[in-house]
This record gives C-alpha cells, sequence and structure tokens, in this order.
C-alpha cells in the first residue's frame, strides 16, 4: 500500500522460516520495510526476492483511522472496501472509491477528498520520520515499481489512458526476474538511472511547511479531519465545482466508451 502504511506483523518471521525451508519467497513492501526486513535476516538469500516502490511517505494509521470513522458516521455503515487508485477517471486523475456494507459507494476526484489532499497534494499529513527517511530513493529491493508519470520525455507514446509503469531492476536478481516476464510485457528498456533521478520526489521539509503542518494536525485532532482539510487543504467552494463537473463530464465519457 502506498496510501497508508501496511503492517508488517510477523511476516519477517514468517520469512525467514520459509527461506529456512528452502522455499522462494517475494517479499513486496515501502522502501524502508524491505530495508528492514534484510537487517532482521541479516542476509540476502538467494531464494528471497524484494519488490518495493516509489515512496513519498506516508499519513499516520490514527489519521487514515479517523477518516475512515468519520465516512461510516457519515452513511452510516461500515467501510468493506477501500480503492485508492480506480480507474473511472483515467489513469492521470486520482481518485478515491469507497465501498459500505449498506451498499453506498463514496468516489471522489482525490483533490476534493479530505484524506488525498491532505497527504498527495500538500503533504500536511506525511509523517515528520518520512521527510528525513534515507530510503526514498535509496532502494535495497531487488525491483521497485512506480507509476510512470513522466513518461512522455521519454517515450513518443500515445493513447496510455490506461497508465504507464516504471519498473526498475536494482540487483542481478532483480534483473533475471524482468527478463523472464519480458515476454509477457510491452515494455522497453530505458536509461533508468536518467529515469529514475527524475521521477524520485521526496516530500517537502521547510520551517514553513512544518508550521502549517502543525496547525492542520491539530486542527484535526480538534475539529476532524473534514473539517481541518476544508480550512488548510481544499479547493475554494467554486473551483470544487469545477472540478466536480469535469469529473463527472470525464465519468460518462469514459463509460461511454
Amino acid at each position: 500500500s502506498k496510501y497508508v502504511e501496511s503492517l508488517t506483523g510477523d511476516t519477517f518471521l514468517n520469512v525467514s522460516n520459509n527461506l529456512k525451508r528452502n522455499r522462494p519467497v517475494l517479499y513486496c513492501g515501502a522502501p524502508c520495510q524491505i530495508a528492514g526486513l534484510k537487517r532482521f535476516l541479516r542476509a540476502d538469500p538467494d531464494n528471497l526476492y524484494t519488490c518495493d516502490f516509489i515512496c513519498g511517505g506516508f499519513p499516520s494509521h490514527i489519521l487514515y483511522r479517523q477518516y475512515l470513522d468519520e465516512l461510516e458516521r457519515r452513511y452510516r455503515s461500515k467501510v468493506t472496501k477501500v480503492d485508492f487508485r480506480p480507474k473511472t477517471l483515467g489513469w492521470e486523475t486520482y481518485a478515491i472509491y469507497i465501498q459500505f456494507a449498506n451498499g453506498k459507494i463514496y468516489h471522489q476526484p482525490a483533490v476534493l477528498d479530505p484524506y488525498f489532499s491532505a497527504f498527495v497534494y500538500k503533504h500536511y499529513s506525511v509523517r515528520k520520520s518520512c521527510a528525513q527517511c534515507p530510503f526514498y530513493n535509496s532502494h535495497e529491493a531487488d525491483i521497485t515499481l512506480g507509476d510512470f508519470w513522466q513518461y512522455r520525455e521519454f517515450l513518443d507514446v500515445t493513447g496510455k489512458s490506461s497508465g504507464m509503469s516504471l519498473l526498475c531492476a536494482n540487483s542481478e536478481k532483480g534483473l533475471h526476474f524482468i527478463e523472464k516476464a519480458m515476454p509477457e510485457m510491452n515494455g522497453r528498456q530505458l536509461n533508468t538511472q536518467y529515469a529514475v533521478s527524475a521521477i524520485f520526489k521526496k516530500s517537502a521539509s521547510s520551517p514553513l511547511l512544518e508550521t502549517q503542518r502543525q496547525e492542520f494536525l491539530l486542527s484535526c485532532k480538534e475539529y476532524g479531519l473534514k473539517t481541518a482539510a476544508q480550512k488548510y487543504c481544499l479547493p475554494s467552494r467554486k473551483k470544487r465545482m469545477l472540478i466536480r463537473i469535469k469529473s463527472a463530464f470525464k465519468y460518462i465519457l469514459r463509460r461511454v466508451k
């Protein structure tokens, strides 16, 4: 997961036990989690394959739970499914899609959603430790995955509304894995050092941003995420209306196609 940190639980121990039985293991996680796994194992066995992703940090679990609680009160039902990356508005337009036990649906462009706007657009909810993380562009995984947002800078292609992915090999194991999978993919080899350096981005860290972040978090604690986001993150009422109209048109157009 990229939008809330996954809970590793006892998975490190499970990996260790499976490796000792000579079972091949593929472990996926954030860059810091992969680094943590390797520190735990104190080795990088041949039968361990690791995969991480381009990471810009995480909000706290407390904020995520607050977000879901507010939605459950609003819809008077428990959340049963959260999709942070539905392509209902296309690949290049972030959205959020949440289902509830009573059958109701919450679907918003990400820029209008309190959780998304605070995280992706303003970075107010990104944890301070993530903003100082040494692993955001130091990947110890065999393979790194990511959305290839800057593909137009490297490739002369069109009609990629369904998405374009970046797949990086960081080790010989990773390269071997990718080479075996290439016959099943439509891909092109790039100068990854140049490509990756253009894509990895770290959340901004400045005194002004930190002050705004603290004000936002205090407002969340006192008034709730939705109210705090309306004050610090969301666009003006007029702009929100224009975004909703544009998103509705885009949604209808995609369904017609």
